[in-house]
């Protein structure tokens, strides 16, 4: 391995320690250049809105940045999602105040979130729905806003980032530091046979590996520039400090209680004049505490014992 090699790993391994915690799904900008999933093809659509099909029915990229907290669109009935959203929250907290026709200054009122069910008893999708953002480096084409949809979080997304961990972490103790986050590896992601808009995700090697040396240069660059992901991720640095002091505050701060005569649909002026009233926490932190690695994997589970767990690892 030569030693800009060696040096780019160390790098991006060293600044990216912490991506575990905020990849897990927990959370307008004018459009920002972005990856489209409809159609079950991965498209590339810029900032003015130009369209360019990504060869095949894979997407290789490499995790720029990730955004801890999940988004909410609201796409008023029937659905299509070629229609723009008509309220959106970069935060799942409160929506925005530009959105086109919004619904509630707080997610936490607002019934379009909610699960329903018909006469039968099936359960119904919210109107609402949620999406995890990242931020990818697609290898000659830069950076792009990546959403994952609610349903490749669980079962495909969470899971993913949760082998990634055990990997990192397997490594760090047989060799005393990890050289794996989802920053030093090249993922693939690809459509779930015969589920509609459903991503599954894999690791097929690692960037120092299959990034050239012009990328492995540009993909520094942009996980340097916070500005540009930040910009990306929440349309302006305002608005991810507005986020940072809402979290900050004390649970138990002047909670939340709901009003009975409270409209379901009320107007812009009044929605803006109710955007300085607190926000309603209630929704604690979920620890989630792992099983020690002993009991994570059975002796036949290729991520056990000192194995990485990945063919491509040395």
């Amino acid at each position: 391995m030569t030693k800009d090699l060696v040096e780019f790993e160390r790098q991006i391994a060293e600044a990216s320690q912490g991506c575990f915690g905020d990849a897990k799904s927990l959370t307008r900008r004018a459009q920002p250049p972005r990856v489209s999933i409809r159609g079950q093809r991965f498209t590339l659509v810029d900032s003015e809105g130009q369209q360019r099909p990504v060869p095949g029915d894979k997407l290789q990229f490499v995790v720029l940045a990730i955004k801890k907290p999940r988004v909410r669109f609201f796409y008023p009935p029937p659905y299509d999602p070629r229609r723009p959203f008509a309220c959106y929250s970069l935060d799942c907290i409160q929506s925005e105040p530009d959105s086109p026709e919004r619904q509630t200054v707080f997610c936490r009122d607002c019934p379009k979130k909610e699960w329903t069910q018909t006469s039968r008893g099936e359960s119904v999708k919210p109107e609402c729905g949620e999406k995890k953002q990242i931020v990818v480096y697609i290898s000659g084409e830069g950076a792009w806003l990546m959403s994952i949809p609610a349903g490749s979080l669980r079962l495909y997304w969470d899971k993913y980032v949760d082998e990634i961990e055990d990997v990192s972490a397997q490594q760090k103790q047989r060799d005393g530091h990890s050289t794996t986050t989802l920053m030093t590896l090249v993922t693939e992601a690809s459509f779930v046979l015969g589920k509609q808009s459903i991503l599954q995700f894999r690791a097929i090697g690692y960037a120092k590996d299959r990034l050239s040396e012009y990328d492995r240069a540009e993909f520094i660059r942009l996980f340097k520039d916070q500005l540009l992901l930040t910009n990306l991720l929440w349309g302006s640095q305002k608005r991810e400090q507005q986020y940072l002091k809402d979290i900050g505050k004390p649970l138990e701060a002047r909670p939340y209680v709901p009003r009975a005569d409270s409209p379901k649909l009320i107007t812009t002026e009044q929605l803006n004049d109710r955007a300085s009233e607190p926000p309603p926490w209630e929704d604690k932190p979920v620890s989630r505490r792992r099983a020690p690695p002993s009991q994570q994997k059975t002796a036949e589970d290729p991520l056990t014992g000192t194995d990485s767990g990945f063919d491509f690892m040395p």
